[in-house]
């Protein structure tokens, strides 16, 4: 005779639920992406587990995030930044930098506080892309922090940034992103 008992829920099982959470938020079902990531959430921190504790923050973030939740989003993602900083992970620390800068932007209320921490964010976030030799995350970072400079009325640097962005676009063959680059070079070049 077969006794059939339950699993304890485990890093698997948060696995699939992340899973299931990428592929609700593809098809913008925003609420059971939400549930299936804070089901995860509880598996992770169950298990003690910072890392992967930290890394479904960040998903719920995003989800929030999607949804308008800016203030929710961006509280979540300041949790994580000490959490990948104590663990040594340059690259979440840098996703997570560039992630907080976004949301600050998207809600708005750019006064010279809120634009000097966006640039700082940005900055940071730049840095350790370049020491991680992450093409992608120079360009995209680089494009976001050219239009902060441009913003902040630095061109010279925005110029910079973006030569580097264009650069970065270009090593990885995305000529999309290389093409993006160099269409705000050539704006903000137009605007001086």
């Amino acid at each position: 005779m077969i006794i059939k008992t339950k699993p304890e829920p485990g890093y698997a099982d948060g696995a699939l639920l992340l899973e299931a959470a990428h592929i609700h938020e593809r098809l913008g079902e925003w609420d059971q992406a939400l549930r299936a990531a804070e089901k995860a959430l509880a598996i992770y921190r169950d298990n003690d587990d910072q890392r992967s504790t930290a890394v479904t923050q960040g998903q719920i973030a995003d989800i929030l995030q999607a949804c308008g939740e800016f203030d929710q989003a961006l509280a979540l993602h300041e949790w994580r930044l000490p959490v990948a900083q104590k663990l040594g992970d340059i690259e979440p620390i840098a996703v997570t930098r560039f992630k907080i800068a976004r949301i600050c932007l998207q809600r708005g209320n750019q006064g010279t506080d809120d634009m000097q921490r966006i640039h700082e964010e940005l900055a940071a976030s730049l840095a350790s892309f370049r020491k991680l030799g992450r093409q992608d995350g120079i360009g995209h970072v680089g494009v976001l922090l050219a239009r902060v400079l441009a913003m902040r009325g630095q061109p010279d640097e925005a110029l910079a940034v973006l030569d580097q962005a264009a650069a970065a676009f270009d090593k990885r063959g995305d000529t999309q992103g290389a093409d993006q680059a160099r269409r705000s070079r050539d704006r903000i070049r137009a605007d001086r």
